[in-house]
Protein backbone atom coordinates (compact mmCIF):
# COMPACT_ATOMS: atom_id res chain seq x y z
CA UNK A 1 0.00 0.00 0.00
CA UNK A 2 1.31 3.30 -0.53
CA UNK A 3 2.24 6.19 2.05
CA UNK A 4 -0.25 8.42 0.22
CA UNK A 5 -3.35 5.86 0.19
CA UNK A 6 -2.26 4.66 3.75
CA UNK A 7 -2.42 8.89 4.77
CA UNK A 8 -6.25 9.25 3.18
CA UNK A 9 -7.75 6.19 5.23
CA UNK A 10 -5.82 7.88 8.50
CA UNK A 11 -7.07 10.95 7.80
CA UNK A 12 -10.41 9.55 7.36
CA UNK A 13 -9.95 7.72 10.27
CA UNK A 14 -9.35 10.58 12.19
CA UNK A 15 -11.89 12.95 11.02
CA UNK A 16 -14.36 10.38 11.71
CA UNK A 17 -12.72 10.05 15.32
CA UNK A 18 -12.80 13.96 15.87
CA UNK A 19 -16.53 14.08 14.79
CA UNK A 20 -17.66 11.40 17.46
CA UNK A 21 -15.60 12.37 20.08
CA UNK A 22 -16.71 16.21 20.20
CA UNK A 23 -19.95 14.53 19.84
CA UNK A 24 -19.42 12.28 22.80
CA UNK A 25 -17.85 15.46 24.84
CA UNK A 26 -20.95 18.05 23.80
CA UNK A 27 -22.84 14.49 25.30
CA UNK A 28 -21.14 14.33 28.51
CA UNK A 29 -21.17 17.83 29.17
CA UNK A 30 -24.96 18.39 28.80
CA UNK A 31 -25.80 15.09 30.58
CA UNK A 32 -23.16 16.42 33.35
CA UNK A 33 -24.37 19.85 33.86
CA UNK A 34 -28.45 19.04 33.44
CA UNK A 35 -28.46 15.42 34.88
CA UNK A 36 -29.57 13.93 31.86
CA UNK A 37 -30.73 10.29 31.73
CA UNK A 38 -29.42 9.24 28.29
CA UNK A 39 -29.49 5.70 28.92
CA UNK A 40 -28.77 3.46 25.94
CA UNK A 41 -27.69 6.16 23.67
CA UNK A 42 -24.82 7.94 26.25
CA UNK A 43 -23.55 3.97 25.77
CA UNK A 44 -23.78 3.25 22.53
CA UNK A 45 -21.58 6.31 22.10
CA UNK A 46 -18.90 5.41 25.11
CA UNK A 47 -18.62 2.27 23.46
CA UNK A 48 -18.00 3.60 20.01
CA UNK A 49 -15.37 6.57 21.34
CA UNK A 50 -13.70 3.63 23.89
CA UNK A 51 -13.87 0.37 22.04
CA UNK A 52 -15.20 0.67 18.14
CA UNK A 53 -12.62 2.81 17.01
CA UNK A 54 -9.50 2.18 18.62
CA UNK A 55 -10.91 -1.47 17.67
CA UNK A 56 -10.80 0.17 13.78
CA UNK A 57 -7.23 1.54 14.17
CA UNK A 58 -5.49 -1.64 15.76
CA UNK A 59 -7.10 -3.58 12.29
CA UNK A 60 -6.26 -0.78 9.80
CA UNK A 61 -2.54 -1.28 11.45
CA UNK A 62 -2.91 -5.11 11.33
CA UNK A 63 -4.46 -5.34 7.94
CA UNK A 64 -2.01 -1.92 6.68
CA UNK A 65 1.41 -4.32 7.89
CA UNK A 66 0.13 -7.44 6.51
CA UNK A 67 -0.31 -6.10 2.91
CA UNK A 68 1.76 -3.50 2.41
CA UNK A 69 0.91 -3.13 -1.11
CA UNK A 70 -2.68 -3.19 -2.79
CA UNK A 71 -3.67 -6.46 -4.60
CA UNK A 72 -5.86 -6.16 -7.14
CA UNK A 73 -9.21 -8.58 -5.66
CA UNK A 74 -12.46 -9.41 -7.38
CA UNK A 75 -15.59 -7.89 -6.07
CA UNK A 76 -16.63 -11.56 -4.04
CA UNK A 77 -12.93 -11.21 -2.79
CA UNK A 78 -13.69 -7.75 -1.36
CA UNK A 79 -16.34 -8.40 -0.16
CA UNK A 80 -15.15 -11.29 2.08
CA UNK A 81 -12.19 -9.10 3.11
CA UNK A 82 -14.21 -6.18 4.52
CA UNK A 83 -16.98 -8.79 6.55
CA UNK A 84 -14.10 -10.58 7.86
CA UNK A 85 -12.45 -6.68 8.59
CA UNK A 86 -15.98 -6.42 10.39
CA UNK A 87 -16.27 -9.02 12.46
CA UNK A 88 -11.79 -8.35 13.51
CA UNK A 89 -13.03 -4.71 14.70
CA UNK A 90 -15.96 -6.26 16.38
CA UNK A 91 -14.08 -9.16 18.53
CA UNK A 92 -11.46 -6.53 19.38
CA UNK A 93 -13.85 -3.84 20.95
CA UNK A 94 -15.67 -6.68 22.77
CA UNK A 95 -12.57 -7.88 24.07
CA UNK A 96 -11.85 -4.07 24.97
CA UNK A 97 -15.47 -4.32 26.42
CA UNK A 98 -14.81 -7.02 29.00
CA UNK A 99 -11.88 -5.66 29.97
CA UNK A 100 -13.22 -2.47 30.64
CA UNK A 101 -15.89 -4.17 32.69
CA UNK A 102 -13.75 -6.14 34.54
CA UNK A 103 -11.25 -3.22 35.65
CA UNK A 104 -14.04 -0.32 35.88
CA UNK A 105 -12.15 2.20 34.10
CA UNK A 106 -12.30 4.08 30.86
CA UNK A 107 -9.55 1.95 28.93
CA UNK A 108 -8.19 5.74 27.28
CA UNK A 109 -5.39 4.81 29.48
CA UNK A 110 -4.56 1.51 27.87
CA UNK A 111 -6.08 1.59 24.37
CA UNK A 112 -5.28 5.21 23.53
CA UNK A 113 -1.87 4.88 23.12
CA UNK A 114 -1.92 2.19 20.39
CA UNK A 115 -3.61 4.74 18.64
CA UNK A 116 -0.10 6.90 18.08
CA UNK A 117 1.49 3.66 17.53
CA UNK A 118 -0.43 2.86 14.74
CA UNK A 119 -0.14 6.72 13.51
CA UNK A 120 3.61 6.25 13.83
CA UNK A 121 3.90 3.38 11.81
CA UNK A 122 1.96 4.34 9.17
CA UNK A 123 3.86 7.43 8.92
CA UNK A 124 7.03 6.89 9.34
CA UNK A 125 7.26 4.36 6.14
CA UNK A 126 8.81 5.39 3.18
CA UNK A 127 10.66 8.44 3.12
CA UNK A 128 9.40 11.95 5.33
CA UNK A 129 9.05 15.29 3.30
CA UNK A 130 7.70 18.27 4.31
CA UNK A 131 3.97 18.08 3.61
CA UNK A 132 4.16 14.47 5.55
CA UNK A 133 5.89 16.11 8.14
CA UNK A 134 2.91 18.85 7.93
CA UNK A 135 0.54 15.53 8.20
CA UNK A 136 1.93 14.24 10.90
CA UNK A 137 1.78 17.38 12.77
CA UNK A 138 -1.83 17.79 11.88
CA UNK A 139 -2.54 13.85 12.61
CA UNK A 140 -0.68 14.29 16.22
CA UNK A 141 -3.25 17.33 16.88
CA UNK A 142 -6.26 15.87 15.75
CA UNK A 143 -5.98 13.00 17.98
CA UNK A 144 -5.19 15.60 21.19
CA UNK A 145 -8.29 17.16 20.34
CA UNK A 146 -9.45 13.50 19.95
CA UNK A 147 -8.59 12.12 23.44
CA UNK A 148 -8.36 15.28 25.70
CA UNK A 149 -11.68 17.02 24.24
CA UNK A 150 -14.25 14.62 26.56
CA UNK A 151 -12.04 14.83 29.59
CA UNK A 152 -12.16 18.43 29.63
CA UNK A 153 -15.79 18.92 29.31
CA UNK A 154 -16.29 16.47 31.94
CA UNK A 155 -14.10 18.23 33.95
CA UNK A 156 -15.86 21.36 32.92
CA UNK A 157 -19.35 19.89 33.73
CA UNK A 158 -18.54 18.68 36.84
CA UNK A 159 -17.64 21.97 38.07
CA UNK A 160 -20.46 23.90 36.87
CA UNK A 161 -22.81 21.30 38.78
CA UNK A 162 -20.73 21.42 41.62
CA UNK A 163 -20.42 25.26 41.89
CA UNK A 164 -24.27 25.01 42.14
CA UNK A 165 -24.17 22.10 44.38
CA UNK A 166 -21.72 24.88 46.40
CA UNK A 167 -24.38 28.15 45.94
CA UNK A 168 -26.97 26.38 48.49
CA UNK A 169 -27.02 28.28 51.59
CA UNK A 170 -26.72 25.34 53.80
CA UNK A 171 -25.22 21.65 54.32
CA UNK A 172 -28.72 19.86 54.28
CA UNK A 173 -29.64 21.87 51.06
CA UNK A 174 -26.30 20.73 49.18
CA UNK A 175 -26.90 17.10 50.35
CA UNK A 176 -30.42 17.09 48.92
CA UNK A 177 -29.24 18.82 45.42
CA UNK A 178 -26.20 16.02 45.12
CA UNK A 179 -28.78 13.33 46.13
CA UNK A 180 -31.42 14.88 43.26
CA UNK A 181 -28.64 15.12 41.29
CA UNK A 182 -27.34 11.56 41.48
CA UNK A 183 -30.49 9.76 41.27
CA UNK A 184 -31.53 11.74 37.96
CA UNK A 185 -28.40 11.12 36.29
CA UNK A 186 -28.19 7.26 37.25
CA UNK A 187 -28.94 4.78 34.49
CA UNK A 188 -30.54 1.78 36.14
CA UNK A 189 -30.74 -1.73 34.93
CA UNK A 190 -33.68 -2.46 37.42
CA UNK A 191 -36.75 -3.74 35.73
CA UNK A 192 -34.83 -4.43 31.80
CA UNK A 193 -34.74 -7.72 30.98
CA UNK A 194 -32.51 -9.97 28.41
CA UNK A 195 -30.13 -8.48 26.25
CA UNK A 196 -30.71 -4.89 27.58
CA UNK A 197 -29.68 -5.48 31.14
CA UNK A 198 -26.88 -7.33 30.52
CA UNK A 199 -25.39 -4.00 28.43
CA UNK A 200 -26.50 -1.63 30.88
CA UNK A 201 -24.78 -4.45 34.12
CA UNK A 202 -21.46 -4.36 31.01
CA UNK A 203 -21.38 -0.41 31.78
CA UNK A 204 -21.98 -0.20 35.24
CA UNK A 205 -19.32 2.25 36.92
CA UNK A 206 -19.00 0.57 40.00
CA UNK A 207 -16.25 2.80 42.33
CA UNK A 208 -15.04 4.74 39.09
CA UNK A 209 -16.14 8.10 39.42
CA UNK A 210 -14.47 9.07 35.86
CA UNK A 211 -16.90 6.68 34.59
CA UNK A 212 -19.80 7.43 36.70
CA UNK A 213 -19.19 10.99 34.83
CA UNK A 214 -18.86 9.07 31.34
CA UNK A 215 -21.61 6.49 31.10
CA UNK A 216 -23.87 6.99 34.34
CA UNK A 217 -24.70 2.97 34.56
CA UNK A 218 -25.23 1.27 37.85
CA UNK A 219 -27.54 0.76 40.54
CA UNK A 220 -27.55 1.02 44.54
CA UNK A 221 -23.61 0.39 45.08
CA UNK A 222 -22.81 3.02 41.81
CA UNK A 223 -25.51 6.10 43.39
CA UNK A 224 -23.48 5.39 46.93
CA UNK A 225 -19.81 5.97 45.18
CA UNK A 226 -21.06 8.78 43.32
CA UNK A 227 -22.49 10.46 46.26
CA UNK A 228 -19.49 9.48 47.93
CA UNK A 229 -17.23 11.33 45.01
CA UNK A 230 -19.52 14.44 45.07
CA UNK A 231 -19.34 15.03 49.20
CA UNK A 232 -15.86 15.00 48.99
CA UNK A 233 -15.47 17.45 46.44
CA UNK A 234 -18.24 19.29 48.67
CA UNK A 235 -15.86 19.41 51.95
CA UNK A 236 -18.73 17.03 53.41
CA UNK A 237 -17.41 14.14 56.14
CA UNK A 238 -19.28 10.92 54.92
CA UNK A 239 -18.46 7.21 54.26
CA UNK A 240 -19.83 4.07 51.69
CA UNK A 241 -22.24 1.71 54.14
CA UNK A 242 -23.46 -1.41 53.47
CA UNK A 243 -25.82 -4.20 54.21
CA UNK A 244 -23.91 -7.18 52.63
CA UNK A 245 -25.89 -10.11 53.62
CA UNK A 246 -28.64 -8.33 52.00
CA UNK A 247 -26.42 -6.71 48.83
CA UNK A 248 -27.58 -2.96 49.53
CA UNK A 249 -25.07 0.25 49.91
CA UNK A 250 -25.43 3.89 50.58
CA UNK A 251 -24.14 6.71 52.18
CA UNK A 252 -23.71 8.07 55.45
CA UNK A 253 -22.78 11.89 56.04
CA UNK A 254 -21.68 13.64 59.57
CA UNK A 255 -23.78 16.76 59.90
CA UNK A 256 -23.75 18.30 63.59
CA UNK A 257 -21.33 15.33 65.14
CA UNK A 258 -24.18 13.06 63.89
CA UNK A 259 -24.00 10.45 61.92
CA UNK A 260 -27.34 10.10 59.90
CA UNK A 261 -28.10 7.98 56.06
CA UNK A 262 -28.56 9.66 52.68
CA UNK A 263 -29.86 6.27 50.70
CA UNK A 264 -30.03 7.86 46.64
CA UNK A 265 -31.19 4.51 45.44
CA UNK A 266 -34.39 4.89 48.06
CA UNK A 267 -34.86 8.87 48.00
CA UNK A 268 -33.71 9.05 51.22
CA UNK A 269 -32.60 11.88 52.65
CA UNK A 270 -30.35 12.89 55.91
CA UNK A 271 -32.88 10.47 58.06
CA UNK A 272 -32.02 8.46 61.21
CA UNK A 273 -29.65 5.26 61.55
CA UNK A 274 -32.46 3.67 63.51
CA UNK A 275 -35.09 5.29 60.65
CA UNK A 276 -32.66 3.29 57.53
CA UNK A 277 -32.76 0.00 59.79
CA UNK A 278 -36.69 -0.04 60.54
CA UNK A 279 -37.69 0.93 56.60
CA UNK A 280 -35.02 -1.96 56.02
CA UNK A 281 -37.16 -4.73 58.15
CA UNK A 282 -40.78 -3.46 57.01
CA UNK A 283 -39.17 -4.36 53.32
CA UNK A 284 -37.49 -7.66 53.79
CA UNK A 285 -38.25 -8.64 57.54
CA UNK A 286 -34.40 -8.66 58.30
CA UNK A 287 -31.22 -7.07 58.31
CA UNK A 288 -28.36 -8.78 59.63
CA UNK A 289 -25.14 -6.76 59.28
CA UNK A 290 -24.14 -3.38 58.65
CA UNK A 291 -20.47 -2.23 57.98
CA UNK A 292 -19.02 1.34 57.15
CA UNK A 293 -16.07 1.16 54.82
CA UNK A 294 -13.53 3.55 55.99
CA UNK A 295 -9.79 4.47 55.32
CA UNK A 296 -8.75 2.82 58.52
CA UNK A 297 -10.94 -0.13 57.47
CA UNK A 298 -14.32 -1.87 58.48
CA UNK A 299 -16.36 -0.40 61.06
CA UNK A 300 -19.30 -2.91 62.15
CA UNK A 301 -22.19 -0.72 63.06
CA UNK A 302 -25.34 -3.06 62.99
CA UNK A 303 -26.41 -2.26 66.57
CA UNK A 304 -26.82 1.76 65.51
CA UNK A 305 -29.41 0.50 63.04
CA UNK A 306 -31.28 -2.70 64.60
CA UNK A 307 -31.13 -4.61 67.80
CA UNK A 308 -29.02 -7.27 67.96
CA UNK A 309 -28.08 -10.87 68.76
CA UNK A 310 -24.21 -11.43 70.18
CA UNK A 311 -22.53 -14.18 68.24
CA UNK A 312 -19.29 -15.33 69.56
CA UNK A 313 -18.32 -18.14 67.15
CA UNK A 314 -14.96 -19.92 69.16
CA UNK A 315 -12.64 -21.86 66.38
CA UNK A 316 -10.67 -24.75 68.61
CA UNK A 317 -8.43 -27.68 67.25
CA UNK A 318 -9.10 -30.62 68.93
CA UNK A 319 -9.90 -27.98 72.25
CA UNK A 320 -7.46 -25.49 71.78
CA UNK A 321 -7.76 -22.19 70.85
CA UNK A 322 -6.58 -21.13 67.27
CA UNK A 323 -5.96 -17.65 66.71
CA UNK A 324 -6.35 -15.68 63.22
CA UNK A 325 -8.64 -18.10 61.68
CA UNK A 326 -10.32 -17.00 58.74
CA UNK A 327 -13.73 -16.83 59.40
CA UNK A 328 -16.48 -16.06 56.52
CA UNK A 329 -20.19 -16.20 56.96
CA UNK A 330 -22.35 -16.93 53.51
CA UNK A 331 -26.03 -17.25 52.73
CA UNK A 332 -28.18 -17.36 49.90
CA UNK A 333 -30.24 -14.14 48.76
CA UNK A 334 -32.23 -13.50 46.25
CA UNK A 335 -30.62 -16.66 44.98
CA UNK A 336 -27.23 -15.79 45.01
CA UNK A 337 -24.46 -15.67 47.28
CA UNK A 338 -23.72 -13.16 49.84
CA UNK A 339 -20.94 -12.97 52.19
CA UNK A 340 -20.18 -10.78 55.27
CA UNK A 341 -16.76 -9.64 55.43
CA UNK A 342 -13.57 -11.59 56.85
CA UNK A 343 -13.50 -12.36 60.69
CA UNK A 344 -9.93 -13.63 62.55
CA UNK A 345 -10.07 -15.36 65.49
CA UNK A 346 -8.15 -13.78 68.38
CA UNK A 347 -5.51 -15.23 70.70
CA UNK A 348 -8.48 -16.83 72.03
CA UNK A 349 -9.73 -18.18 69.45
CA UNK A 350 -12.86 -16.14 69.23
CA UNK A 351 -14.69 -13.93 66.60
CA UNK A 352 -17.32 -11.62 68.31
CA UNK A 353 -19.86 -9.71 65.75
CA UNK A 354 -23.09 -8.52 66.48
CA UNK A 355 -26.01 -9.50 64.16
CA UNK A 356 -29.62 -8.39 63.39
CA UNK A 357 -32.74 -10.12 62.95
CA UNK A 358 -32.65 -12.70 59.79
CA UNK A 359 -36.66 -13.23 60.00
CA UNK A 360 -37.19 -12.49 55.98
CA UNK A 361 -40.97 -12.45 54.99
CA UNK A 362 -40.65 -11.14 51.68
CA UNK A 363 -41.20 -13.59 48.45
CA UNK A 364 -39.21 -11.13 46.26
CA UNK A 365 -35.71 -11.76 47.85
CA UNK A 366 -36.49 -15.98 47.85
CA UNK A 367 -34.59 -17.99 46.94
CA UNK A 368 -33.47 -16.92 50.48
CA UNK A 369 -31.67 -18.32 53.97
CA UNK A 370 -32.72 -17.20 56.96
CA UNK A 371 -29.19 -18.30 58.47
CA UNK A 372 -25.55 -17.75 57.72
CA UNK A 373 -23.14 -20.76 56.89
CA UNK A 374 -19.51 -20.63 58.80
CA UNK A 375 -16.91 -21.20 56.52
CA UNK A 376 -13.73 -21.31 58.38
CA UNK A 377 -9.87 -21.13 56.25
CA UNK A 378 -11.83 -22.08 53.14
CA UNK A 379 -13.78 -24.79 54.25
CA UNK A 380 -17.69 -25.22 55.02
CA UNK A 381 -17.94 -26.17 58.90
CA UNK A 382 -21.76 -27.23 57.93
CA UNK A 383 -22.79 -25.35 60.77
CA UNK A 384 -24.93 -22.27 60.53
CA UNK A 385 -25.70 -19.05 62.63
CA UNK A 386 -28.99 -17.19 62.90
CA UNK A 387 -30.31 -14.15 64.77
CA UNK A 388 -33.55 -13.10 65.78
CA UNK A 389 -32.44 -9.66 67.18
CA UNK A 390 -33.23 -9.88 70.53
CA UNK A 391 -30.24 -9.23 72.31
CA UNK A 392 -29.74 -12.78 73.39
CA UNK A 393 -25.77 -14.35 73.30
CA UNK A 394 -24.64 -16.79 71.03
CA UNK A 395 -21.94 -19.32 70.95
CA UNK A 396 -20.71 -21.75 68.44
CA UNK A 397 -18.04 -23.90 68.92
CA UNK A 398 -15.98 -25.10 65.54
CA UNK A 399 -13.11 -27.76 66.06
CA UNK A 400 -10.84 -28.02 63.25
CA UNK A 401 -10.07 -31.18 63.90
CA UNK A 402 -13.51 -32.29 63.01
CA UNK A 403 -13.06 -34.47 59.54
CA UNK A 404 -17.17 -33.89 58.84
CA UNK A 405 -16.81 -30.68 57.05
CA UNK A 406 -17.92 -29.94 53.60
CA UNK A 407 -15.78 -28.00 50.65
Amino acid sequence: MSIQTAERHIKSYLLAYLLISLFFSFIVFLKLVFAFNMGLFNFILYDVYYFVMPSIAISMLLVFVRKPEFQKLSKWQNCANFVAWVFLIIAISWVFLCVDFVFSTPLSYSVFPLIPIFMTCLYFKGKVSEDRLLSKKMAAFSLAIIILTPYTLAFLGLNSTLSVARAAQSEPERIEFVLDYVRTATASFWGLEGFERQYFILHRASSDFLKFLMVGAGSYGEMAHATKAFFDYLDLESRIVGFPGEDHMFVEVKLNGTWLVVDAGYGLNLVTREERGSRRLRELGGLSYVVAYTEQGLVEVTNHYVTTDQIVIRVTDSGEPVANAKVILKHTFMGYTRSLPEFYSNANGNVELSLGPLTYNNSKIEPVESYYWIWVNGRNTNLKVSSTGSGKSVLIEVDLAEKSWGN
